[in-house]
């Protein structure tokens, strides 16, 4: 089991974060405290992928003063997406989920395609988006620089920035975003 701390200063978020190597696969878990629309929120979630880094089932639930809400995606082999059990069309082929709110779902693209030093590959991915947690797509392209980093860009939400990894390619540091707090992302 893999545990880090993130902070991403701007939202007042702390996150607390597990990566655990399970039969079939690996599960992700983390619980994001932050400041969202000027409200104090709780983001919980628990993402099953199997051995080959694809997403599987993920759940999520967000607490705020103004209530509670929880999401529940699954894929089956096929590639079809299901939330809480309705189809999602739109998704069908897609092999990754990405929290907008977490570094950790950008794990799944990195280890999936274990690009090569030189490399680029676009993917796209389910998106999630608190507070609503509204669902949508979302292209990234990455590009291997070295060992440790990735050029990362969402072009449809104007965002470029380095992501810098660790010895077992989690997110130390996003951009001017997340980072592990006392970790050295030389």
């Amino acid at each position: 089991m893999k545990t880090v701390l993130w902070t991403l200063p701007d939202l007042h978020s702390t996150e607390y974060f597990t990566l655990t190597e399970q039969a079939g696969g690996y599960r992700l878990q983390g619980t994001i405290n932050l400041l969202l629309d000027d409200q104090p929120t709780q983001l919980v979630y628990r993402i099953e992928c199997d051995a080959d880094w694809i997403t599987r089932r993920a759940e999520l639930q967000q607490r705020r003063s103004d209530g509670e809400k929880r999401l529940i995606l699954t894929v089956d082999d096929a590639l079809n997406w299901y939330q809480d059990g309705a189809p999602l069309p739109w998704a069908v082929g897609l092999t990754d989920i990405d929290l907008s709110i977490t570094p950790s779902t950008n794990t799944l693209p990195l280890r999936q395609h274990n690009l090569q030093i030189g490399a680029t590959r676009t993917v796209n991915c389910v998106w999630v988006q608190p507070p609503d947690l509204s669902l949508g797509t979302l292209p990234q392209r990455y590009t291997r620089i070295d060992a440790r980093r990735y050029d990362y860009a969402a072009p449809s939400i104007d965002y470029a920035g380095m992501l810098i990894v660790d010895d077992d390619g989690i997110i130390v540091r996003y951009g001017d975003l997340w980072s592990q707090p006392g970790h050295s992302s030389d």
